[in-house]
């Protein structure tokens, strides 16, 4: 009988330091989740409002890139803009022109165009250039 108690006594324990490991990795996944959120209110970089601005300067760049292609003699060409926004919440542009004609042309030629479409300024953040 007195083994029987030890163990219950021992398989309760068991129970409770489980239940006690199982509330602290609640309790802190729980901080950890209400520190990031803390940190995204308190440091906002993309509220609807800039992500808003970002798409207005994104499109007018966009028709920028186009104007100068078409003016180099490659109108139709595709335009992709991805970005990445790093820790410090700037942005970090790709732009990617798909254009078959473009694609087969020179090294020379392709420079040209690269750095044409470098010279049209962009406050949205940086911007690396591929053509495809």
């Amino acid at each position: 009988m007195d083994q029987r108690k030890k163990a219950t006594v021992r398989n309760g324990i068991w129970v409770g330091v489980i239940l006690v490991l199982i509330a602290i990795i609640l309790i802190s996944n729980g901080l950890i989740t209400r520190k990031i959120n803390a940190r995204r209110l308190q440091n906002p970089r993309e509220t609807v409002r800039e992500a808003s601005d970002y798409k207005k300067l994104e499109e007018s760049y966009q028709l920028c890139l186009t104007e100068v292609l078409e003016r180099e003699g490659y109108p139709n060409s595709g335009i992709t803009m991805t970005y990445v926004i790093d820790a410090r919440g700037n942005r970090e542009y790709s732009v990617r022109v798909h254009n078959r004609r473009l694609e087969q042309s020179g090294a020379c030629r392709k420079q040209q165009i690269l750095e044409a479409m470098s010279e049209v300024a962009f406050d949205g953040g940086i911007c690396l250039f591929y053509l495809v």
